[in-house]
């Protein structure tokens, strides 16, 4: 059984700074099914699959060339070639939000591939939703962890379930955790921390700014 407060909106966004995308990676040994990449200045041997704590996957790797991926881009790296400037930061998703109804920020978008008009609650642990909501989103919803959520109006049977896509404007997120509250509330489905986690937020003069991380 799980237990999740539900609470009260709260709009007080705080300003994510942008991770780098400046990396150096140099290839010190190849082997079949690892490489041995310095990356920033620190030594690591990685087997294929394996991914650095810098972000650096191995793709492939035998005793003449490594694939490497870092941040959605392959490159292909031979004995002693020193890489920085061939990653270059790719073009992030982001989107603008003005303050709407009520002081909130609501966004048009997608779950599952099917339009829907959310609020964003910084407050709300997780994306929640209506039963009503949950149905006319074809979300199946019986088939999640059965639970409890602490509301407004009291405690309510809720499932926990996993949704395939969130999506605001060209903003993506994969595998969001979401909330399905029996009876009618939420009456909006809450864009909550299980979407907004994943993404960069901030706000410009009153203007929330979502930005996709890759």
């Amino acid at each position: 059984m799980f237990r999740l407060l539900l609470l009260s909106v709260c709009l007080s966004l705080s300003c994510t700074l942008l991770a780098s995308a400046e990396i150096d990676i140099k290839v010190s040994g190849l082997f079949k099914g690892s490489a041995l990449l310095d990356i920033n200045g620190k030594r690591q041997l990685l087997k294929v699959g394996a991914t650095s704590p810098e972000g650096v996957t191995v793709i492939a790797a035998d005793s003449k060339r490594a694939i490497i991926s870092y941040q959605g881009q392959q490159k292909e790296l031979h004995l002693s070639r020193q890489i920085g400037a061939l990653f270059n930061a790719p073009d992030r998703a982001e989107v603008r939000i003005n303050t709407g109804k009520g002081g909130h920020y609501w966004a048009k978008g997608l779950i599952n591939g099917r339009q829907v008009d959310m609020m964003v609650d910084t407050g709300a642990t997780s994306v929640a939703m209506s039963e009503r909501h949950a149905q006319s989103l074809g979300v199946q919803y019986r088939q999640g962890l059965v639970g409890e959520a602490s509301t407004a109006g009291g405690k309510k049977k809720a499932w926990q379930v996993n949704l395939e896509s969130v999506s605001v404007g060209n903003v993506l997120v994969n595998q969001v955790s979401a909330v399905v509250l029996e009876g009618d509330f939420p009456e909006m489905v809450l864009l909550g921390n299980s979407f907004l986690d994943k993404v960069d937020i901030d706000r410009e003069q009153g203007v929330l700014l979502i930005r996709s991380r890759f």
